[in-house]
């Protein structure tokens, strides 16, 4: 069955899905007239292509995120350090649980994509089931990379943007030629913004080590914003006052999803924001809807 998403925000990116792939992106007008028999779903607000969450392994590997029944004795808030240690490893079938919360908290903020490697089974099934994608990230705040096979890396350029060059079509506007690739995606209200949500970043499946902002290497560092070498504090998930589930919350520059092209990946997410200044202001909070593999996984109540 084909479904079209259209949303109010984004008049010329209307997606046309087919099972897990897009069939068509353009304007809703055009493809609704080109395919009346699709099934719409309207939404309110701006399309774009997901979000990348950096901290991948420390939220889902080494935070631990209550069940509503125990909010009486934990609270509703991710838990880290020694408490989520002793938590995990109280019952085996706590990790798992705990990830697949920490997952759906995920896909309310819009994320569509994990920085970092997994390697607890537990994670991974909740990551797998889901349609997460992993990918790669390397470097600090300053410099960041995201690895993308096939296409190229993104590149943080700064405190406040994401660019993507490729090695298939240069690279953004202002530093290259092709504008096909890559979003400049703000994380304040300062940096600049591109207009261009549609076409995002390609992400594909990465395997392999992946150090990501605010961690120094070894599976035992610390992690989150504020915790790299030299910066003289430790801050990770739940600490520090940062939303854990929220890419424009991390510190670090956002990066986009995969590009909305025909035949690409169904993944996308749609923010209740009338456009990237806005999205960027309100943070991943204001996510409307998540759909990955072509399936809705989150819609706000």
């Amino acid at each position: 069955m084909l479904t079209l998403h259209l949303a109010e925000a984004s008049p010329g990116t209307a997606v046309l899905i087919s099972g897990a792939r897009i069939e068509a992106v353009g304007p809703g007008e055009e493809l609704a007239a080109a395919y009346p028999g699709a099934r719409e779903r309207r939404w309110p607000g701006l399309l774009t292509p997901g979000l990348v969450h950096p901290f991948g392994p420390e939220l889902l590997e080494r935070t631990y995120h209550p069940d509503p029944r125990e909010a009486a004795d934990l609270g509703t808030e991710p838990l880290t350090g020694a408490a989520a240690a002793e938590l995990l490893a109280a019952d085996p079938s706590r990790p798992g649980a705990s990830a697949r919360r920490g997952v759906q908290r995920l896909l309310a903020h819009g994320v569509v994509a994990l920085a970092g490697e997994l390697r607890l089974r537990a994670a991974l099934d909740a990551v797998r089931r889901s349609g997460l994608t992993q990918v790669a990230w390397t470097g600090g705040s300053e410099g960041a990379a995201v690895h993308m096979p096939g296409v190229g890396t993104g590149i943080s350029t700064g405190a406040g943007t994401a660019t993507v060059s490729g090695t298939e079509s240069g690279t953004r506007p202002g530093t290259g030629t092709d504008a096909a690739i890559g979003t400049d995606v703000a994380i304040g209200t300062d940096a600049a913004i591109s207009t261009d949500i549609a076409t995002g970043t390609d992400t594909a499946a990465v395997t392999g080590s992946a150090a990501r902002p605010g961690r120094t290497a070894g599976p035992g560092s610390a992690a989150g914003p504020g915790s790299a070498a030299g910066s003289g504090s430790a801050t990770g998930p739940g600490e520090g006052g940062w939303s854990v589930f929220d890419p424009y919350a991390c510190g670090v520059p956002v990066v986009t999803g995969a590009r909305l092209v025909a035949g690409g990946p169904a993944a996308f997410a749609v923010f209740d924001a009338a456009d990237l200044r806005e999205l960027a202001e309100r943070g991943g909070s204001c996510c409307v809807a998540t759909v990955l593999g072509g399936r809705l996984v989150h819609r706000r109540r």
